[in-house]
């Protein structure tokens, strides 16, 4: 996260206590790295209850901005703008959105009003002042590449060889296991097929892009 978000809005989102609406427990003053960025490969996604396309949230702090069109973030925005702010971060290892609402504009989440800092779950509806609800859905892009060059070297866990830098690796978004997925050659090497769960963090794997979870604003 940025200094200026940090400097801005840290100190609330660190002493931000939350709701059985949230179901988590407090967050404490563990300083700027107390809510981390979002896996890489992870989109949140917001849905109008009025239909259109999905509007993807940028991976950095972005404005929401209400136009008679729809919705728009931008990133561009001004520092002191009494706005409502998004930025994707994580909380217990599971994807959430954090909602900033700097000028009083009368949020709700899952139709109970916002005390000015929210983090989202997935499928949370946030009613904006206008009355229009948005959806918090999670698009799920699978890790599947060239190993990177800290992942060169690691262990398969289910061949158990090392990972080499020629070959093509599905990464569990946790970061803790890589396994071998490639799909080209004579004996391929398909050890991610011989899992259903990742044995680092127990998440299901998913070879598939798609959301994880069907959104009420798209049934």
């Amino acid at each position: 996260m940025t200094a200026l978000f940090w400097h801005t809005y840290g100190r609330a989102v660190c002493e931000f206590r939350s709701t059985p609406l949230f179901g988590m427990s407090s967050i404490s003053p563990l300083g700027k790295n107390c809510l981390p960025q979002l896996v890489r490969g992870s989109l949140f996604h917001l849905l109008s209850e009025f239909g259109g396309n999905p509007v993807e949230v940028h991976t950095t702090i972005s404005e929401l901005v209400v136009e008679k069109s729809g919705i728009a973030l931008v990133t561009d925005f001004d520092p002191e703008s009494p706005g409502v702010f998004l930025e994707p971060t994580e909380w217990e290892q599971q994807p959430r959105l954090l909602v900033i609402d700097r000028g009083h504009h009368r949020l709700q989440v899952n139709d109970h009003r916002m005390a000015g800092v929210a983090l989202l779950r997935e499928g949370d509806q946030l009613r904006l002042e206008n009355g229009k609800s948005l959806e918090a859905a999670f698009y799920h892009r699978p890790l599947i590449d060239s190993p990177t060059e800290e992942q060169v070297g690691m262990t398969c866990p289910v061949c158990l060889t090392k990972v080499t830098a020629d070959t093509r690796v599905f990464c569990c978004p946790c970061g803790q296991q890589v396994m071998h997925h490639e799909i080209e050659g004579e004996n391929p090497l398909e050890c991610v097929d011989a899992l259903t769960e990742c044995v680092g963090c127990g998440k299901p794997i998913t070879l598939t892009d798609g959301y994880l979870r069907q959104p009420a604003f798209l049934q």
